[in-house]
């Protein structure tokens, strides 16, 4: 009996790396595809806190305005005709705790003002590194895809054409920790 060895196709050399890298640009896919979606979520709880503080602010302006009003009709109260010393002490004390609930209120104002910047901030940001993921997640995948098409295929010209994309994918997943763009 003679051994008749099997026929192997012959392999090009180009596609043991052509492989590894639909691996690799598989796996870049994922992570981009979670980072966006994590930056999602965060964005989200940004805009979501900061709603809460423009709520807050709201409630504070109307406070402040409240106590305003209360302000004036006391100061009004006071310069109306003479009344009894308990009166004039009564508006007197009450002007001073108006004053000071407003004073209060200012400075609430400002430190929710100022988070609700900040949260803002944040939020721009998340939304920034979202948008950088999810252009990424599609260059990776379009690369993953011509990638694949080429091992299928035996074109090496689509494997470089996947690699180039995946390279660009790779670019902006970088670009959406660092946000240099």
């Amino acid at each position: 009996m003679g051994d008749f060895p099997l026929a192997e196709p012959s392999r090009e050399a180009w596609l043991r790396p052509a492989a590894l890298s639909i691996i690799v640009l598989a796996l870049l896919s994922v992570l981009a595809v979670f980072q966006a979606y994590r930056a999602a979520i965060q964005s989200q709880g940004a805009a979501a806190q900061e709603a809460r503080y423009r709520v807050d602010l709201q409630e504070h302006n109307l406070r402040e305005e409240v106590l305003r009003l209360s302000r004036d009709l006391l100061t009004v109260e006071k310069l109306a005709e003479p009344k009894g010393a308990k009166v004039q002490k009564f508006v007197a004390d009450r002007l001073k705790e108006v004053e000071g609930e407003l004073n209060r209120l200012d400075q609430e104002r400002q430190k929710i003002r100022a988070e609700a910047e900040a949260a803002g901030k944040t939020r721009e940001t998340e939304a920034r590194r979202q948008l950088a993921f999810l252009k990424a997640a599609l260059l990776l995948l379009a690369g993953l895809t011509l990638a694949s098409a080429s091992g299928v295929m035996h074109k090496k010209l689509l494997w470089l054409s996947g690699l180039i994309l995946g390279f660009l994918g790779l670019i902006f997943l970088v670009n959406g920790y660092l946000l240099w763009f």
